[in-house]
């Protein structure tokens, strides 16, 4: 089965770090639960390592009354294996760490000079030909010495503006950021303002987007989870899952299943036919808190386009525009069939940037044409392509992250009052929260927390002036198993997880 291979499948050392991670945040002697607790790894996963770690860290064990193993390392979490082959692979891991943060770089470099080094350049190719235009003009009279003149400005102008192109990308690259500005506070005092990003990095924002905020989303979704079961005394809903994650009922149930497996869950029906789910071994902890967070309506964070200021997206796309429009223009005039007219100013700056590229080329043609056409043209078209596709998905995706996030306060709303839920009561209070026909979708909303529950609708107000009418949905069912569900609970003690005083310590020196 796919959830199975997820579970027994898994690569040890990215699991021994996660754990290692966890024992840290702990910083205390802790039971497999606890580590699945801040870890939100299987627990299948958790013990397989475990007896790994406490060799390779020089852990210690204690046993309690209960037969709980306890977790601890009196001398702090250090790799203590020693030896060549484990000393290259630490090293290979921390250089490889080292390698992407470079390569990372370089990148967003590349990607800088493509976007500012051309438009530079294609501003200082103007510049120079409006110069020689006008020293032209100027020395009309003498064509040769004339053309020799240009060649010489060329010469020198090159030199000169590649020097000013440099020191210009330098500055753009160090000191891009906002100016320091001070605010006063109510106090008197002078505080600086938070110095805005450098343009590098707003650059690969505007192509790449932001790092997700659903990056680890799961894992947190797991870990609240997780929380939830370990103060409700170890018993879960799939209404109180579908609240919690904002899930219809077919995902929610593919995530409890998820999440029985991992965690060795085991479903099972009340006396009075309320199913719930158990997971007695999330109990078995070393912290004695057994408070913890009611049901949460966090809502899931929207992907942005980028943080950067409107006025800087502005400019990035103007710049790659620019380069756009020059890489067209110079791949036409070097492949196209196009005779140049001394009477057309596009075709005499065209001849002036042949003039300049004889200098160094003996085909100054074919390399204006590849290296400020083909090359320029190329880049901005994905430059722009780029983004335009990963706004065409992050749209599809933010539609579906306010439709779970309406979903919770419907749900939220459902479960507070099953028996007289009024949907006009439900109203999106955010952006984050406003899908598409929102209306109709609470509606639909309603009807998946019932499930196969009997829905009783009335009739709130008729239909008139063009109105549609307004509707009272009462889910007496669901109201019972609530309220069932509740006492069955207050029947759970908590004594039965006790871990008991310690029996055994191997880091004692009676053991």
């Amino acid at each position: 089965m796919p959830q199975q291979k997820k579970v027994y499948d898994y690569k040890p050392g990215v699991v021994e770090r996660q754990i290692i991670t966890a024992l840290r945040k702990r910083d205390r002697e802790s039971t497999v639960a606890d580590i699945i607790s801040t870890s939100g790894l299987p627990k299948y996963q958790v013990q397989d390592m475990m007896n790994q770690i406490v060799r390779d860290y020089a852990g210690q064990l204690r046993v309690t009354q209960s037969g709980e193993i306890l977790y601890y390392f009196p001398d702090g979490l250090r790799n203590q294996r020693r030896g060549f082959i484990p000393s290259v692979k630490r090293f290979l891991f921390k250089s490889a760490g080292i390698a992407a943060k470079v390569l990372t770089i370089l990148f967003k470099i590349w990607i800088m000079v493509m976007l500012i080094g051309y438009f530079l350049l294609f501003i200082a190719l103007l510049l120079l030909a409006m110069v020689a235009s006008i020293a032209g003009s100027a020395n009309s009279r003498d064509s040769d010495r004339g053309g020799r003149d240009r060649g010489g400005l060329g010469g020198f102008g090159s030199f000169y503006l590649t020097a000013k192109v440099i020191q210009l990308f330098a500055t753009l690259w160090l000191y891009s950021g906002s100016p320091a500005r001070y605010d006063t506070d109510p106090y008197g005092r002078r505080r600086q303002r938070p110095k805005g990003r450098p343009l590098h990095q707003s650059v690969f924002a505007f192509v790449f987007g932001e790092d997700s905020p659903l990056k680890e989303w799961s894992e947190r979704e797991k870990r609240e989870f997780i929380k939830f079961i370990q103060s409700h005394k170890g018993i879960a809903t799939i209404e109180e899952i579908m609240h919690l994650t904002g899930r219809d009922r077919n995902r929610a149930q593919e995530l409890l299943n998820e999440f029985l497996v991992e965690f060795e869950g085991e479903p099972e029906v009340t006396e009075t036919g309320v199913l719930i789910y158990r997971f007695p071994e999330l109990m078995r902890t070393s912290d004695k808190s057994t408070a913890g967070p009611e049901l949460q309506r966090e809502f899931k964070p929207l992907i942005p386009f980028s943080r950067n200021k409107a006025g800087t997206n502005r400019w990035i796309g103007f710049f790659n525009g620019f380069n756009l429009v020059f890489g067209g223009y110079f791949l036409y005039y070097s492949y196209g069939v196009h005779t140049l007219s001394a009477q057309s100013a596009l075709d005499r700056f065209y001849a002036f940037v042949v003039s300049l590229f004889t200098q160094i080329s003996a085909q100054p043609v074919a390399l204006i044409g590849f290296a400020l056409g083909v090359v320029p043209l190329a880049f901005s078209a994905f430059f722009y392509l780029i983004p335009v596709l990963r706004r065409l998905r992050d749209r599809k995706i933010n539609e579906g992250i306010k439709r779970d996030n309406l979903r919770k306060r419907t749900i939220a709303n459902v479960l507070a009052g099953p028996d007289s839920v009024d949907p006009e009561e439900i109203v999106p209070q955010l952006p984050e929260e406003k899908p598409t026909n929102w209306p109709d979708f609470v509606g639909a909303a309603i009807q998946d927390v019932a499930g196969e529950r009997s829905i009783d609708i009335e009739e709130k107000l008729s239909a008139q002036g063009g109105k549609p009418a307004a509707y009272l949905y009462h889910i007496p069912d669901l109201k019972r198993e609530l309220s069932e569900l509740q006492s069955y609970r207050s029947t759970v003690k908590l004594e039965q997880y006790d871990l008991g005083k310690t029996v055994f310590d191997s880091g004692t020196e009676e053991n």
